[in-house]
């Protein structure tokens, strides 16, 4: 419960943004080898948005607005996954097994300040964990589970 109420400082839900972008960016996430899904931003952002203001390690700090990582892997029927594999345009890859993705909050990234991040920007797609912001920071904790221009989510 603790962690539930440290986390709701983090990320907090915001309204849906007026535009939404149609066909830009976005990811393919596939469970099995015959069934995989082309998605958009509009697609992902459907969902309910939160926002989380953030320095990011390697990056700008700002507000960072997307989806929760849970809410969009329940969505597409990829929530009882055992194990993730989260691929970015250049095949750097980070593993989340469930249990991992139980313990924190995990924010899919779609919009850096409100708007779009374009791909020249680590986008259009980031992973962040705003409850590890100040031990990554601090250098207590490894920011290895954090990943942007996010292409593809595998579920096993």
């Amino acid at each position: 419960m603790m962690m539930f109420s440290k986390l709701l400082s983090w990320i907090v839900p915001m309204a849906t943004p007026e535009a939404t972008p149609k066909e830009t960016g976005g990811c393919s996430t596939r469970k099995a080898a015959d069934r995989r899904e082309q998605l958009s931003l509009s697609d992902i952002e459907r969902l309910p948005l939160h926002e989380a203001t953030l320095q990011h390690p390697e990056g700008p700090a700002g507000v960072y607005s997307g989806v929760l990582l849970e809410d969009f892997l329940s969505a597409y029927a990829l929530g009882d996954a055992a194990r993730l594999r989260l691929i970015a345009v250049d095949n750097y890859s980070i593993f989340l097994k469930q249990a991992q993705r139980k313990e924190k909050d995990y924010l899919l990234v779609t919009r850096f300040d409100g708007a779009p991040i374009p791909q020249s920007q680590r986008g259009p797609l980031m992973l962040v964990v705003p409850a590890d912001e100040k031990a990554v920071l601090e250098g207590q904790e490894p920011f290895d589970k954090w990943i942007w221009s996010l292409a593809t989510i595998n579920a096993s």
